[in-house]
């Protein structure tokens, strides 16, 4: 059985204005789900699989942990969680074409946040209802109970498989929602099992004070490289 947060994000995930997006190395962001008794993490930067690969380095050393390697993919239409590639997927390409590729790479692709709302414009949306995703997320960390409920009633409506990941931005919050995965220690035996709905969701939104946080990380951060 695989305990494992399937949505975060590390040093290597950037941002156009704030420079940093995330706070914690993979190492970090390891060692945090371990103490919170999870035997599994997938690291996904933004259009990047840089933090994945460094996660992989670290994680061979651990007994019994597995380690995800993928990236959220920023497609035209929004963001698809990308899991079990190591090449990056190009950002822009509409959401099929982001599909295909993803599955080119041997991956899954996740809708994640479908229905998030502003001031994020990163969802897919009903897009969901369009094109076939191998699953989508339904409990978000970072965003508004309604949405998630949205996004869950959607996913029921139209028999997808569900997932749950804490979005975790920085490294203290990541494990906070989790997954478990009724499936062996394998990379690929994750994915398959993801896709057959074999998942049970745990954890709650890490709440106000942590987005705060990371915000004011942010900001001070990007204050500091101006000076």
């Amino acid at each position: 059985m695989i305990y494992a947060d399937i949505h975060t994000h590390s040093v290597y995930s950037r941002h156009r204005i704030w420079g940093d997006e995330a706070f914690g190395t993979p190492k970090e962001m390891i060692k945090m789900v371990m103490s919170k008794g999870l035997n599994g993490l997938a690291i996904t930067d933004h259009d990047s699989v840089k933090g994945s690969i460094e996660g992989l380095k670290y994680s061979k050393k651990i007994k019994n942990f597995v380690l995800i390697p993928g990236s959220e993919v920023s497609s035209a239409d929004g963001h698809i969680l990308a899991l079990g590639i190591k090449e990056n997927v190009r950002k822009g390409l509409s959401v099929q074409e982001t599909i295909d590729k993803i599955h080119e790479l041997g991956g899954i692709a996740i809708a994640v946040h479908p229905y998030v709302g502003f001031p994020r414009t990163s969802g897919v949306g009903d897009a969901i209802r369009k094109y076939r995703f191998d699953a989508i997320e339904v409990l978000n960390g970072g965003i508004r109970w309604k949405e998630n409920k949205k996004a869950y009633d959607v996913a029921r409506e139209l028999n997808y498989p569900m997932t749950g990941g804490s979005d975790a931005h920085y490294w203290k919050d990541v494990g906070t929602i989790y997954n478990i995965i009724n499936c062996g220690s394998d990379v690929d035996e994750v994915l398959k099992a993801i896709k057959k709905g074999k998942v049970i969701i745990k954890g709650k939104p890490f709440g106000f004070y942590s987005k705060m946080r990371l915000a004011t990380k942010k900001v001070l951060r990007s204050i500091t490289r101006r000076l």
